[in-house]
């Protein structure tokens, strides 16, 4: 520990003493200029060397302390918090090479992403991308592929960028719609399917409410027609589609054929329906919903042995008929029953599938 402080002590003193005779060597020559000067009475002298001197020190002065702040700044600067590499970092050979390198990290990141189709894929020469041998035998020959190559000297590589579609194509399963659908990913067709009936007769009822709001009828008329036109539990779809037609709701009896066949198909087949079939039955339920018209008050009165058939069976009519004096029934009221179990959000779906 002394011999720590003897060598400290020695090694600022000999820095001290030279520095020391060093100031009065520097000294000793302006000093006797100086001295000259006033014994000649030169007294401009005595300015001119005194000036030098001091612009001398002071342009030390100046260097020293700029010195003292660069060191400074460079040593807080350390550990630097960014990579020096850029153009004015490092010389044009160094710079090449680290962007060769900041590319080729860039392919491989990129690469390394699941490839799905709504990938916007940027057209950029800065970041080429490889396709390997068994990627290229699996893509389609119509779908464009472009080809880059990457400016450099040293570089042969050809790469080719990421395709707009996925290698393995649309992912499609019958019943469901596809993940990659704009519209409605991961949808399930039977849970759609089991709405149409209702939504069929959502539209009669609403359609006879419409009607009612803009003719003067009797209430107990206008409840009869509600329950004419009302699906019973026991009723199947293809015979309530054909007592709409009777009662001409559906005005479009030619379309009917081909919607319940699919319908049925979709309902009772051990095959789930494909992504065409099921845009198929959807047409053709849009086209029945847009035929539809509200039904002619005036057949309830012409025609009573066509509303006394749809009755026959029908024991709830006494109670509902009771009902309606002293309660006025809505159309959603009317399929209330048959659509608590089910979703409103398909429902939804549905009308802005239609």
């Amino acid at each position: 520990m002394k011999f720590n402080i003897l060598s400290r002590f020695i090694y600022v003193g000999l820095y001290a003493f030279l520095n020391i005779i060093l100031a009065v060597l520097l000294l000793v020559t302006p000093g006797d200029a100086i001295r000259q000067a006033l014994d000649n009475n030169q007294l401009y002298n005595v300015f001119v060397i005194s000036g030098s001197y001091f612009m001398t020190l002071l342009l030390a002065f100046i260097l020293y302390a700029s010195r003292l702040y660069t060191d400074s700044v460079t040593l807080k600067a350390i550990p630097k918090t960014w990579i020096p590499v850029e153009s004015g970092d490092v010389n044009k050979k160094v710079r090449k090479m680290v962007l060769a390198s900041l590319n080729r990290s860039a392919l491989i990141a990129w690469n390394s992403r699941p490839r799905t189709s709504q990938e916007q894929i940027k057209d950029s020469s800065e970041l080429p991308n490889r396709a390997s041998s068994d990627q290229h035998t699996n893509l389609d020959q119509s779908k464009k592929i472009r080809h880059v190559r990457i400016n450099s000297e040293k570089s042969d590589n050809a790469f080719t960028t990421v395709p707009f579609y996925p290698v393995w194509g649309e992912i499609v399963h019958d019943g469901w719609s596809s993940p990659m659908s704009s519209d409605f990913p991961n949808l399930q067709y039977i849970t759609v399917i089991l709405e149409l009936p209702l939504l069929i007769e959502a539209k009669a009822i609403s359609l006879a409410s419409k009607n009612k709001a803009r003719s003067s009828i009797s209430h107990s008329a206008y409840f009869r027609a509600v329950e004419i036109l009302k699906r019973r539990a026991a009723m199947g779809l293809r015979e309530y589609i054909n007592h709409l037609c009777k009662l001409n709701v559906i005005t479009t009896p030619n379309m009917v054929h081909e919607f319940i066949s699919l319908y049925e198909y979709s309902r009772f087949s051990a095959k789930p329906l494909s992504e065409q079939e099921f845009t198929e039955l959807m047409k053709h339920f849009r086209q029945i919903l847009q035929s539809m018209q509200s039904l002619n008050f005036e057949v309830l009165n012409s025609d009573k042995d066509l509303a006394d058939d749809y009755f026959e069976d029908d024991s709830d009519l006494e109670l509902s008929l009771k009902s309606s004096k002293s309660q006025e029934l809505t159309p959603m009221d009317s399929i209330r029953g048959n659509s608590d179990s089910e979703s409103n959000g398909t429902i939804n779906r549905v009308y802005s599938w239609c």
